[in-house]
C-alpha cells in the first residue's frame, strides 16, 4: 500500500496499491471503493497481455517517459 487504506468514520480513504500482480483479486475483480491498483510492465506486448487478462474494461491509464516511441 502506497497511500490511504484507512477508514475515517463511514469513509474509506482513497488508496493506492503498488506491485499488483494478475494473481491478486484486486487485479481482476471490480473494487467498489476508491482504490487504484498499479501493475507495471516492460514491453508493449506485456502491457497488451495484462490488459487482456481482465473481463472488465472500466479504466486503464498509461504512464511513460517516452510517448513518442509509439505515437510518432
Amino acid at each position: 500500500m502506497v497511500a490511504g487504506g484507512s477508514i475515517e468514520g463511514v469513509y474509506f480513504q482513497p488508496t493506492v496499491l503498488s506491485d499488483v500482480t494478475p494473481q491478486m483479486p484486486v487485479f481482476a475483480e471490480e473494487v467498489f471503493a476508491p482504490v487504484a491498483p498499479i501493475t507495471t510492465f516492460r514491453t508493449e506486448e506485456e502491457a497488451i497481455a495484462l490488459a487482456n487478462l481482465s473481463d472488465y474494461g472500466l479504466v486503464a491509464s498509461l504512464f511513460t517517459r517516452d510517448l513518442r516511441a509509439r505515437c510518432g
